[in-house]
């Protein structure tokens, strides 16, 4: 039984696991987009969530962190500076997994993990859920206000 057991083994020691994860890591942030099998996209996909979740932090500290898990300076520069702006308001779910079918050769499932394109129009639309939510509360009041009025008559 695997209870409590977390992560997939991908067929490697942990030592080419490691490698492998910071690998299309880097390749991920650096191109935005990679063609990869399945199981390594899903592999991926929680880490790279997490560096960009602290890459929206401010501070020497988070920029260390990255900087000692990417070890490039010019890829923490585009994480900080290009990728993490565009989900500030964002409070999850950066990328996006799409399944291409199986590999001709071996027939393993492929796939493309990217950046959710919806990222910018998420930031617009919670700037105008908050102001809807003014005006739908104000029309709530309005309308409770004419309900009452009709009780009262």
């Amino acid at each position: 039984m695997r209870h409590r057991v977390r992560g997939k083994k991908l067929n490697r020691s942990a030592s080419q696991r490691r490698a492998l994860e910071k690998g299309l890591i880097r390749s991920f942030f650096e191109y935005g987009k990679i063609e990869t099998t399945l199981a390594k996209a899903k592999f991926i996909r929680p880490k790279a969530e997490k560096l960009v979740t602290l890459a929206r932090k401010d501070g020497l500290s988070s920029y260390r962190a990255l900087l000692s898990y990417l070890q490039s300076d010019k890829l923490v520069k585009k994480l900080k500076t290009e990728i993490a702006p565009l989900f500030m308001g964002v409070p999850g779910g950066y990328t996006k997994i799409t399944h291409l079918g199986p590999r001709q050769s071996d027939r393993t499932e492929m796939a493309t993990i990217e950046w959710s394109k919806t990222a910018p129009k998420a930031k617009e639309e919670i700037k105008k859920d908050s102001k809807d939510k003014k005006v739908v509360k104000e029309k709530k009041a309005k309308v409770a206000k004419v309900t009452k009025k009709e009780v009262k008559e």
